[in-house]
């Protein structure tokens, strides 16, 4: 006994101790709600259920964690909340475990206004109210009534209080208000909403005005007001008129929001009630009934009864602009009357508020007492209150064929207030935001009038985006866009300005590797100075791709006056520099703008140029430029220097396929279209065209420029100074002066070259300064075009139409400069004194020093006789031989001969009309340029092209004769109604699909042949994968023609024979053509489209079926049958008892069309036992056999009997693989054409044999 009570002591206190455990166990989760917007006065019901959960079974409480206002509550576990404002709330609730512990949760509900009229047609203020107040007014024909009661209250903006009751009192339960999802809909709870409808609003105003009950005792079931009906005395309106009421006060039928009333105030049924001024709805147009319509405070209601029942179609319910009006004695009141049509839109009337003229419109006192009478001829009139004392008045606007049955304006009514002394002005408090701003939107500020009790507006500015280090804006998260993305290379693809901008300054940070792409046209013009891409310090190292777009509108303007800055370095780059194992690149790009500089301060040298300031170990691939660029000296004591359209400055640098448009302008030195100073560098097929200015050290590609390498480039723009007689300058069409081992290959100049003295058509200056690895400068099979002009100032100031100066300064070959196989056409021009011996067509000055040995060679150098020697002077040598310049005649410069000795570097200028080089020989690469053609050709032939086949046209030029053929492609089949081309006639069968699907024991793929929908024959190729099943579908056209087929043939490779089958028009949707197993691949299959492949009408048009013998017998007839069976190209055997091979084949083909579903099953049972497969070999495996013979026996015999009661017949063709067509064709061909039914019947057969087999007639 001791042992059973201690083990209950510790069951006790064990037990004891469960409540806490449970206590302890509390653990409230949390969901945190993100509700839809709801509208103004909707209800917003959410159950907290769903929100607080505890897992352990505890039960829990809420609570709000501040007072919201009367309209937010909880209530059986649910929030209840409704806003009259629009904004964002936040609603913050806590949640109590029973065994401890809680938690909270903050609700965001985003209240939305409602347009104008729409909160007064629906999205009904859902929360229990006892009473409202409203103003009403009810009227007939037209003219507000008066009231049964003891005093006759006019019922004209009539304010009523009207309180909740339950309908249950006058046994209109059906009839109850429940909730709706955001204050309109269909109902979806069984929660009456305790407060006044618009029902209740009638069934008060009824006892009140037309029972006479006392105001207490309305709405308490007792009236009798259901049962009364009335007694024919009348109701009078305040107009003079009256009606009958001889029916019920109140009859209701129907039921729930679908109620009716057939009697009210005595009248019928012929009314209409608007709250607001507007129809109310259930839903957006959904008309709402008196059941439906929950009242808020502050509502007009009116009701109009007509005599005339067709009121609705064209009649309005009129107003005024606003229900009441305040102003001073003395002071003047505007106002409009407007209509809201009672008719729907799609009746023809209107969802706004419209202009309405012709209203009577008076003005009554409180008494109903006529004051004024107003007259206007449109819709605006003006109260003046002079002859009016303070209080309140009533505005009426009535139809002035109001009483009778042409009435269709419910009355417009409005409250007049005026004061004798000025309106006490408005308190306004601090505000209350009702709708945040948002990083774009902006939002609102509502200000309450603590005297009037009015509200009013501001707007507050959207507060724009601000985003973090990570780019995303730190309020909604989304990206800046100034910050491109970037690809998976990790390459920025940029697309706008903010962007190039923000990628300049990520360089110039440090970030200096990155790499950019443009992604479209960038236009500059809003950015009022650019800043360059990289610095002397932070160099820009990386890859710049325009990928063919273009920068337009760059603007640079600099002014130096800080003698503390270096070189400015200047261009849409300031400094890019790569290594020599990864140059860093520019490419692809298009570059407008224009760079201007001014010198204020000699602090250093410019370096700038339109694309980059300096560059080391740089690409530049496919740019163009078209920078004006412009330097000028200020107040500085020199000007500029190393200027550039494309760079100042570049080392190890490469230029490919780059070309500069831009013009260069300087009052400086070392100016050029491309770099002004250069050093071991490319130019590759580069051109320069636009026009170079500069004082000296001018060229079109470069200036100073040192181990530069120039193939098959040009220049075409005017190279010149900016004024003369500033001295010694070297200016040459493609370079100052080249030195160090630079040369000039396959290159040319047509640009006029303007000068002092060293003035060339190629190069001004060529120097002997170089070392042995360099060698010596050269320029070779080259030549100029372009005029040339100098200004001696002294003796051997050199100007020549290729070289201004050709230099050499010791016996050392590295120093000694040569020019080879160039020729000259350019006229050379001297303006200067000092004329004897300075200018030469060819070169101006050889000059070579002292020392014995100094050598420089010239060879094979040509030019057009001007008046001048090839060489102008030789200066401190005597080695120049003559012969090496060979001065020629523009006609035999232009002969052929001239073509073959200058070599394989050149060609002959064009075969016809237009020329490069004004026929002189011009170099391989050149073309003609943009717009140009050697030949005017003019169309002398015209092959038209057909649906099937190509046509041609044949130029032929009206210069020289030449001729040029250009094909005209096939039209294509131009298919219309039942398939029939509309050019040709030809019927067309097209694909629409083709697929070919194969499957494993892992699934299915699918992959679709390249074929273009309307050629007769393909080659489908199924792939050879192990494993792999593969079936052929195919799909006729929508409009393919009756007759259309599609026919699959492929080897059986099993067996090596060829198979085929074919699908026909009216089986065109995915119909499997041909089956592979997966030890038969790989295949092709030759699919033929066509209509009527194997049978055509045509062809039987032509068989001939005369026989020569014109007397036939009963004996003749196997001679007839013979001779009809050869010419149609028909076995007989297929109609002969005994000779069943026809149709054994044609049984063969229709079951291997049908072979192909037990071969899907055998593929589904496959990968069913697929899960027994060890090791990659089968333990079971299904296989179908080649063929199979399980019923043909059956079929044969069935198809050869009906081909035995007589030809043709349906199965037995269908079994060849005739289409419909072919067969009807056929029935006509034997019935029409042959009479076959006449002369001839079924072959002889035990069960046909007769003694006569022909007609005698």
């Amino acid at each position: 006994m001791k042992r059973i009570l201690s083990i209950l002591l510790v069951l006790a206190m064990l037990l004891s101790m469960v409540p806490a455990v449970f206590a302890a166990d509390c653990d409230i989760t949390v969901s945190t709600p993100a509700p839809d917007p709801v509208k103004v006065g909707a209800l917003y019901q959410l159950p907290l259920g769903t929100v607080f959960t505890d897992p352990n079974g505890h039960a829990l409480s809420f609570a709000l964690k501040a007072d919201y206002g009367d309209k937010v509550y909880i209530k059986d576990n649910t929030l209840q909340f409704t806003s009259a404002e629009a904004g964002e709330f936040r609603i913050g609730i806590t949640a109590t475990c029973t065994g401890g512990g809680s938690a909270e949760v903050v609700v965001p509900i985003t209240v939305e206004a409602v347009e104008d009229g729409g909160k007064n047609q629906y999205g009904y203020d859902e929360t229990d109210q006892a009473s409202v107040t409203v103003y009403v007014t009810i009227s007939s024909d037209g003219a507000p009534i008066i009231g049964k009661d003891d005093g006759g209250t006019i019922l004209s903006h009539l304010e009523v209080k009207v309180p909740y009751f339950p309908l249950s009192l006058y046994g209109l339960d059906d009839f109850n208000r429940y909730h709706t999802e955001n204050g309109s809909g269909s109902y979806t709870d069984n929660e009456i909403v305790q407060r006044p409808t618009l029902l209740h609003l009638y069934i008060y105003m009824l006892e009140r005005y037309y029972l006479g009950v006392a105001e207490k005792g309305c709405g308490k079931g007792t009236s009798g007001l259901l049962e009364f009906t009335g007694s024919g005395e009348g109701v009078n309106d305040m107009l003079g008129g009256s009606y009958k009421d001889t029916r019920n006060a109140l009859l209701i039928s129907g039921s729930a929001t679908s109620m009716y009333m057939q009697n009210f105030w005595g009248h019928d049924e012929n009314l209409m009630y608007y709250r607001n001024h507007v129809y109310p709805l259930m839903s957006a147009g959904w008309g709402s009934t008196a059941d439906y319509i929950l009242l808020s405070d502050n509502d007009t209601i009116d009701l109009a009864m007509f005599s005339n029942w067709s009121f609705w179609t064209y009649g309005a319910f009129a107003r005024f602009d606003k229900d009441d009006y305040t102003a001073k004695v003395g002071e003047k009141i505007t106002f409009e009357t407007q209509k809201y049509d009672t008719k729907s839109v799609s009746d023809g009337g209107t969802e706004s508020f419209e202009p309405i003229t012709g209203l009577n419109v008076k003005l009554y006192n409180e008494n109903w007492e006529q004051q004024q009478e107003l007259t206007s001829e449109g819709s605006s009139y003006t109260l003046d209150t002079a002859s009016l004392k303070a209080g309140t008045y009533y505005l009426l606007g009535y139809d002035p064929n109001y009483g009778t049955e042409n009435a269709c304006y419910a009355p417009a009514t409005a409250k007049v207030v005026l004061t004798s002394e000025a309106p006490q002005p408005c308190q306004w408090d601090e505000g209350v935001v009702t709708t945040e701003p948002t990083c774009t939107t902006a939002g609102v500020k509502t200000f309450s009038c603590s005297v009037h009790g009015e509200t009013r507006t501001e707007e507050l500015p959207a507060l724009g985006h601000t985003f973090g280090a990570d780019g995303a804006c730190i309020r909604c998260g989304e990206k800046d866009p100034a910050i491109p993305t970037q690809d998976e290379s990790g390459v920025y693809g940029i697309a706008s300005e903010k962007q190039l901008q923000w990628f300049a300054a990520k360089v110039n940070s440090g970030e200096t590797g990155i790499s950019g792409k443009l992604t479209a046209n960038i236009d500059l013009t809003s950015v009022e100075s650019w800043t360059p891409i990289g610095s002397l310090k932070q160099p820009f190292t990386g890859s710049f791709d325009g990928d063919g777009h273009s920068i337009t509108g760059m603007s640079i303007t600099f002014d130096s006056d800080d003698k503390s800055i270096g070189a400015p370095y200047l261009g849409l780059f300031g400094y890019v520099k790569g290594t020599a194992d990864k140059k860093a690149e520019i490419k692809n790009l298009t570059l407008t703008g224009t760079l201007s500089i001014t010198e204020n301060y000699r602090n250093s040298y410019a370096y700038s140029g339109g694309l980059v300031g300096a560059a080391e170990y740089v690409s530049f691939t496919d740019v163009t430029t078209d920078v004006t660029v412009t330097a000028k000296q200020g107040t500085a004591p020199y000007p500029w220097s190393y200027i550039g359209g494309f760079a100042g400055t570049v080392k190890n640098a490469d230029f490919l396929r780059c070309v500069n448009n831009g013009t260069v302008t300087s009052d400086g030195d070392y100016v050029s279209g491309f770099v002004p100073k250069s050093e071991t560098t490319t130019y590759t097929a580069c051109a320069n065209n636009g026009a170079i200015t500069g004082r000296t050290k001018i060229g079109g590609l470069g200036a100073e420029v040192k181990s530069t390498k120039v193939v098959d480039s040009c220049n075409t723009g005017a190279i010149g100074l900016i004024a003369y007689g500033t001295g010694k300058q070297a200016i040459g069409g493609l370079f100052a002066e080249i030195r160090y081992g630079s040369s000039i290959t396959r290159s040319y100049n047509s640009g006029a070259v303007t000068g002092d003295c060293y003035v060339g058509g190629l190069v001004g200056s060529v120097g002997s300064s170089s070392d042995a690895t360099n060698g010596p400068s050269y320029i070779v099979d080259s030549y100029n075009s372009g005029a040339i002009t100098g200004h001696s100032d002294k003796y051997y100031c050199g100007i020549g139409g290729l070289v201004g100066k050709l230099d050499a300064s010791s016996s050392r070959v590295y120093e000694q400069s040569y020019v080879h196989n160039c020729y000259n056409t350019g006229t050379v021009t001297d303006l200067g004194l000092k004329t004897a011996g300075n200018p030469g067509a060819a070169i101006g000055v050889m000059h070579a020093d002292y020392s014995e040995g100094s050598y420089l060679e010239v060879k094979d150098v040509y030019y057009r006789a001007c008046g001048l020697e090839g060489l102008g002077m030789m200066v401190y040598s005597t080695m120049h031989d003559p012969s090496v310049f060979v001065e020629m005649s523009a006609e035999a410069m232009k002969a052929s001969d001239f073509v073959t000795k200058l070599g394989a570097s050149f060609k002959a200028d064009g075969t016809c009309m237009q020329k490069v080089n004004s026929g002189y020989p011009v170099l391989t690469w050149q073309q003609l340029g943009e717009g140009q053609s050697e030949h005017t050709f003019k169309v002398t032939a015209t092959v038209d092209a057909t649906c099937t086949e190509a046509g041609s046209k044949t130029y032929t030029c009206t210069a020289c004769g030449e001729t040029k053929a250009e094909e005209i492609p096939a039209l294509g089949h131009n298919v219309g109604e039942g398939g029939i081309c509309s050019r040709c006639g030809e019927k067309i069968a097209y694909l629409s699909a083709l697929r070919l699907t194969a499957y494993n024991g892992s699934g299915d793929y699918a992959f679709t042949p390249e074929f273009d929908g309307k050629t007769a024959e393909y080659q489908v190729a199924v792939p050879d994968a192990d494993g792999f099943s593969a079936f052929l579908w195919a799909t006729l056209s929508e409009n393919a023609p009756e007759g259309s087929t599609i026919k699959a043939e492929w080897t059986n490779l099993y067996n090596g024979k060829t198979q085929s089958t074919a699908i026909t028009s009216g089986k065109t949707s995915g119909q499997s053509l041909a089956n592979f197993s997966r030890d038969a691949k790989p295949n092709t299959v030759t699919l033929t489209v066509g209509v009527d492949v194997l049978t055509t009408f045509a062809d039987i048009e032509k068989i001939d079926t005369k026989d020569s013998n014109s007397n036939t017998t009963t004996d003749d007839l196997e001679k007839v049958e013979r001779t009809v069976f050869n010419n149609a190209g028909i076995s007989r055997n297929l109609f002969n008892a005994d000779g069943n091979l026809a149709v054994t084949n044609a049984i063969l083909t229709d079951e291997a069309s049908i072979r192909e579903l037990p071969l899907q099953f055998a593929n589904l049972l496959n990968k069913i036992v697929e899960k027994f497969n060890r090791k990659g070999h089968y333990e079971f495996r299904v296989s179908m056999l080649e063929t199979t013979q399980f019923n043909y026996k059956e079929l044969a015999k069935l198809y050869k009997e009906h081909a035995q009661m007589g030809y043709p017949k349906m199965l037995p063709q269908i079994a060849l693989g005739h289409s419909q067509s072919s067969i009807l064709a056929t029935l006509t061909f034997e019935n029409e054409v042959l009479h076959l039914s006449e002369i001839m019947i079924p072959p002889m057969m035990s069960s046909t044999m007769s003694g006569s087999l022909v007609k005698k007639d």
